[in-house]
Order: structure tokens, then C-alpha cells, then sequence
């Protein structure tokens, strides 16, 4: 196949885990793949399809694939993804995409593209080799966390207090005088990434994959959020043993905060959001693919690690490129305080704070370094010329 300029072209395969912060990526990057003239065939359930649709900006080129997930006991009907489904039922949502195996691979011989790309479904190149098709795996965290915990000189064999020392510094020859590093306690979180591996779903763990907040920390969070003052929206999951936002927000909440305010427990259109002129800071997570969005925006951003490359992603963007202020988290808490919380929001909010203009002015110069016409196409060009290498092998 090629195009009407006489390039090649290639057919690719994407098949995302089910997480809007993975699904998203991956149509990002199909949207990039067919720019270029190559066809995509995205496979995901139906439902989520139709979220997706507004953001495929080439229907003729891109075609999304129905995958039918497996019935699960105990999983409600209609979920699909992480955003649909409390926490305590993540772990069916894992055993259903996990399960849809066989009707993965049935897609994939009838579709036979050219390269398949995953990134938690750990069976794909196997099957795929066996069928002539190549895999590319695509991880939609930052390249920092895997350059950090998982690069071969590691040697990281199980958890003893070793492995858990060496995890507190880089690993050898990595840059000099970095700031990425992990605290004592991000170790112990940083941990299940690597060494708690759960067979039954294909080495992957409910606390590796859902970012689970307690009641405690829930509304803690909140309640930092409500003592700046500002308008917000909240989107959040409720916490662990809760269906419902709503069931656990603090006492007298909704009546302090009335019409400034919302806290919404479901999906949200996130990079609309964060185009909005009346948007001004971004409280984030640090899911990659969620600061990938922000740092195209003009939003403050303000960082709360909870899991493994989280940590380092907001080191890299705090400490490394000073374009985010991380929470403050004093060394024996386990959770950020709502003063803390607080306290950094309004920095960055504040008109007069030196560190909110330089942090603003760092962010607006790599806005403005990443969105350069050519950057970004150079990137992409390089790698269609590498997949193309791969087809000529």
C-alpha cells in the first residue's frame, strides 16, 4: 500500500488496555500514524468507540474494531473501562480484558496488519509472531519512570532491602546530578511495578492500575481544594468502599462550596477542559498521558504523585524542567495535607508569587518548544521510518 505521492504506507493494529489515559494515547498516535497516509484499525469495545469518535481526525483512514468483552460475575453490565466500574471491581474489569484474548486474536488474523501495538497485554507478541504480524509496544507513561525502575542494569531480582535501597537513587549511568529520585516511601509504592505479579492477569495488579483513594485522603483532597477559594471542577473516582462521589464528600460540603464548585465522579472530555480560557491550573495525578495534554495548554500545573512513574514524572517536570510545583508531603505523612494542597494551588494562582511567574514562564517555553511546526512531524517521520525498516526485514 501506498500513498498518492508513491510512499509506502503500512497497516497498523492498535489495541490499548482499557483506561481513558491509555485509550486516548493510543488514538493520539493513530491520529499521527495517519496523517501520514497509514491505516489504522483501533480495536476497543463499542460504548468507548463512541467516546473516541470526536477525536478521530481521520475517519477514512482510521476505523475503530468492536471488541466484545467476555461476561464476568459481579461486573455490571455496559462496563468497559476503568472510569465506568468503583475500584472495588476493577479487578473483574481486569479478568474481562485479560479474558477477551481469543477474541483479540481472531480480529488480528482477520485484520492482518502490518504491526499490532499494546502496551499491558503482555500475550501479543507471541501470538503475533506466530502469525506474521509484528508487535510495538507502546507504554503511554513517561520514558523517565521506565528509564528509571525497569532498565536492565537494575538487576532487580525480588524485593529485599537491597533492591529496595537501589531503588531510592538512579541506576547506573543515568544523567548526573538528576533530580529524579524516589523517598522511602514512594519505594514501597514503587514496588507492586515490578515485583507483585499476578498471573491470572497477565502480570498486572489492581493497585499497579487503579490510581485508589481512602476516605480519609479523598476528602482531604477536597477539602484542600475548597479552603483556596476558587472555582473548580473536580473530576474524581469515588473512593474505596463508596459507588458514589456524592456518598463521600465531607460533612456540610455541597453547602459551604453551593455554585462554585462541582465534583464529578465520572469521564470527562479532560482535553477540552484544559483548553478553556476560563481554566487556569491543572491539579493532576501525573498520568503521562494527562501532562502530555497540560503542558500544550496555558494551565498552572500542580502535582500529586501517588503511584511509581508518577513520582517521577513529577520530578522530571518539577525538579528537572521546573515547569509544575509538586505538593509538599512531609516525610513521615501518607497522604498530602489539605494546607498543603492548598498552599500550592494558590502559589501558582497568586499574580505576585515569583515562583508561580517563573513556573509559568518555563511552561509557556516548552508550550511553545513542543508545539513548533516541524518538531513534532520530524519525531513522527523518523518513526514511520523505522516501522518501514521493520516491514523490509
Amino acid at each position: 500500500m501506498s500513498t498518492s505521492t508513491g510512499k509506502p504506507t503500512f497497516h497498523a493494529a492498535m489495541f490499548p488496555f482499557l483506561a481513558m489515559g491509555h485509550l486516548t494515547p493510543f488514538l493520539h498516535l493513530s491520529n499521527k500514524l495517519a496523517e501520514k497516509g497509514n491505516k489504522i484499525s483501533y480495536i476497543c469495545p463499542p460504548k468507548t468507540i463512541s467516546k473516541l469518535e470526536s477525536m478521530n481526525l481521520y475517519p477514512n483512514l482510521i476505523t475503530f474494531v468492536p471488541l466484545g468483552l467476555p461476561h464476568i460475575d459481579g461486573l455490571p453490565h455496559g462496563a468497559e473501562t476503568f472510569s465506568d466500574v468503583s475500584p472495588s471491581l476493577a479487578h473483574l474489569l481486569m479478568l474481562a480484558f485479560f479474558d477477551s484474548r481469543k477474541h483479540v486474536e481472531s480480529i488480528l488474523i482477520d485484520l492482518r496488519p502490518d504491526f499490532v501495538f499494546f502496551d499491558h497485554a503482555h500475550w501479543v507478541p507471541s501470538f503475533a509472531r506466530q502469525v506474521g504480524i509484528k508487535s510495538v509496544a507502546f507504554i503511554t507513561s513517561g520514558a523517565a519512570s521506565t528509564a528509571y525502575i525497569i532498565v536492565p542494569s537494575r538487576n532487580i531480582q525480588n524485593d529485599d532491602d537491597k533492591t529496595r535501597l537501589s531503588l531510592m537513587e538512579p541506576p547506573p549511568d543515568f544523567p548526573p546530578d538528576s533530580s529524579l529520585k524516589l523517598h522511602a516511601h514512594e519505594v514501597e509504592d514503587a514496588i507492586p511495578f515490578w515485583a507483585d505479579k499476578n498471573e491470572d492477569s497477565g502480570g498486572l495488579t489492581t493497585h499497579q492500575l487503579v490510581i485508589i483513594l481512602s476516605k480519609d485522603q479523598f476528602q482531604e483532597l477536597i477539602l484542600g481544594i475548597e479552603r483556596t477559594g476558587l472555582p473548580f471542577l473536580a473530576a474524581l473516582k469515588p473512593p474505596a468502599g463508596f459507588e458514589t462521589v456524592d456518598e463521600a464528600l465531607p460533612d456540610g460540603f455541597k453547602e459551604r462550596v453551593g455554585g462554585r464548585g462541582l465534583v464529578h465522579g465520572g469521564w470527562v472530555q479532560q482535553p477540552k477542559i484544559l483548553a478553556h480560557r476560563s481554566v487556569r491550573c491543572f491539579v493532576s495525578h501525573c498520568g503521562f498521558g494527562s501532562l502530555s495534554e497540560s503542558l500544550l495548554n496555558d494551565v498552572q500545573l500542580v502535582l500529586m504523585p501517588q503511584l511509581d512513574d508518577q513520582y517521577l514524572t513529577s520530578r522530571l517536570l518539577s525538579g528537572e524542567l521546573k515547569v509544575a510545583v509538586e505538593v509538599e508531603r512531609k516525610r513521615n505523612e501518607s497522604w498530602f495535607s489539605k494546607e498543603s494542597i492548598c498552599s500550592a494551588i494558590k502559589m501558582v494562582m497568586d499574580e505576585d508569587s515569583k515562583a508561580g511567574f517563573e513556573i509559568k514562564a518555563n511552561h509557556l517555553s516548552l508550550k511553545g518548544l513542543l508545539s513548533k511546526q516541524g518538531v513534532e512531524s520530524s519525531y513522527i517521520d523518523n518513526f514511520i521510518s523505522k516501522l518501514q525498516e521493520e516491514i523490509n526485514k
